[in-house]
């Protein structure tokens, strides 16, 4: 699979390719690197379609597979991704107050709608609410898309 990982702070991004878990990738790019990291999804693909992609935006090259993370790369990144197998995940404590009921609450959480990333502070029991609910959505979708799916390929 082809991943996405955005390192917010540099407005670069990585363009990668794994056969392997994507999340365990992160973390190993995350101790070597000054700046925080985020995984903006996936898609499925081969290391020849990754290569197409390097190619593609070779003008935006830094170095490595990274790249830098300019409108035209952040549209193509938003149409690309298929997948963000977990969209809002624990990214450290900070205090503040928890965005779902108000209360005072240590926990920050980074919360992924496709292509971007927003940081926000809810407590635990919001934070658990949020993963079903958008479980939920994602289900939704995929169902609807099939349905979508069948109606086109059943059409003479």
């Amino acid at each position: 699979m082809i991943y996405f990982i955005l390192a917010g702070e540099l407005n670069r991004v990585k363009i990668g390719y794994s056969d392997k878990d994507v999340r365990g990738r992160l973390e190993k790019l995350q101790t070597s690197s000054p700046a925080r990291l985020e995984l903006l999804g996936t898609s499925p693909g081969s290391a020849t379609e990754e290569d197409q992609i390097h190619k593609k935006f070779e003008s935006k090259h830094i170095g490595g597979e990274w790249y830098s993370y300019d409108e035209e790369l952040r549209e193509f990144v938003k149409n690309t991704i298929t997948d963000v197998s977990q969209p809002v995940f624990d990214t450290g404590t900070i205090r503040g107050n928890c965005v779902g009921c108000n209360v005072l609450t240590k926990h920050r959480y980074n919360l992924f709608s496709i292509g971007e990333s927003y940081h926000i502070t809810m407590c635990r029991q919001c934070y658990k609410r949020t993963l079903v609910e958008v479980r939920k959505e994602k289900k939704r979708r995929m169902m609807a898309n099939a349905r979508i799916k069948r109606w086109v390929t059943s059409k003479p």
